[in-house]
């Protein structure tokens, strides 16, 4: 059974400019057990066997080392060999000129609208990290 889940958006900042800390995949995993196994839980799982998640393409975590965190704290948890499920979310402004959407290329990190040009933009997507559902059994 897949369970979706409502209240599972981490804010944590993501840049590591002007004194922001620099995120940690550890810290972000510790979290996604919490949330997945309170759910779990909450829910009746024996076992819980997927955790969809969805991060933006701004954020600098890896996912293999997130995997492996996971790994490492879910031993004896009921979430213990979980697979994670990692969508990675397109970085999408919204031009200040046209009012229209686009996504930016996360290695330019080039905010022109290519519709008409200006350059400046708000910032839609890309700095999500959400654990959206869990499979369990």
């Amino acid at each position: 059974m897949v369970l979706p889940i409502a209240d599972s958006r981490l804010v944590f900042p993501i840049l590591h400019k002007q004194g922001i800390k620099k995120l940690h995949e550890l810290s972000v995993t510790e979290e996604i057990l919490k949330i997945a196994v309170r759910h779990g839980q909450k829910n009746g799982a024996k076992k819980i066997v997927r955790i969809y998640l969805a991060i933006g393409d701004l954020s600098d975590l890896i996912d293999e080392w997130v995997q492996r965190y996971f790994d490492y704290l879910a031993k004896d948890s009921i979430a213990q060999n979980a697979k994670l499920e990692i969508e990675r979310v397109p970085i999408t402004g919204l031009c200040d000129k046209c009012d229209k959407p686009f996504v930016v290329d996360k290695v330019k990190m080039d905010f022109h609208c290519p519709d008409c040009g200006e350059k400046g933009a708000e910032l839609l997507k890309g700095r999500e990290f959400t654990v959206k559902s869990i499979e369990i059994e």
